[in-house]
């Protein structure tokens, strides 16, 4: 027979994390137009945020986040860590001496607003790139890349190779 404090005690995690969640995706729309300095959202779920306005993040951690689907065209990030972060659909914006060692892009955007300057993709996972305009990629890594699709794969799929 279960024990029933077990059942209570999961659930008031479960409850805990949802709400820790929930109060990190408020603090984030609060503050959009702003400058978010020093903050750890790590492991979190942000991908249901929408950046209108201007906001500017210093020194945060956003590693292991879901960021999927995002347009951060509105955002800065300096100095930053994305490790394992997930990166699928993200529209990408201004990346500035950031990490983003290990992160996963099925599909990723860049725009005339995406700034890429000293940004290290290290053993990022990376997949389709859009493209149709210039942007501004300076001093960036990209060492043992992965691939999403193979060889024969790309060739069927048009997009634009970085």
């Amino acid at each position: 027979m279960d024990n029933p404090n077990i059942i209570e005690s999961n659930l008031n995690t479960n409850q805990s994390e949802i709400q820790d969640d929930i109060s990190v995706e408020i603090e984030l729309l609060l503050n959009q137009g702003c400058e978010i300095d020093d903050r750890d959202f790590s492991n979190k779920d942000l991908s249901n945020l929408n950046f209108e306005d201007e906001t500017t993040f210093i020194n945060c951690n956003f590693s292991n986040c879901n960021l999927a689907g995002l347009d951060l065209s509105n955002v800065t990030f300096k100095n930053c860590n994305f490790e394992f972060a997930c990166f699928d659909d993200v529209t990408f914006g201004k990346f500035i001496s950031c990490d983003l060692l290990g992160i996963s892009a099925y599909q990723f955007f860049l725009t005339e607003s995406t700034v890429l300057i000293k940004c290290d993709f290290t053993d990022s996972t990376l997949g389709l790139c859009t493209s149709y305009v210039e942007f501004c990629a300076l001093d960036v890594k990209f060492k043992n890349i992965t691939p999403y699709f193979s060889e024969s794969e790309m060739r069927i799929v048009p997009f634009m190779r970085m």
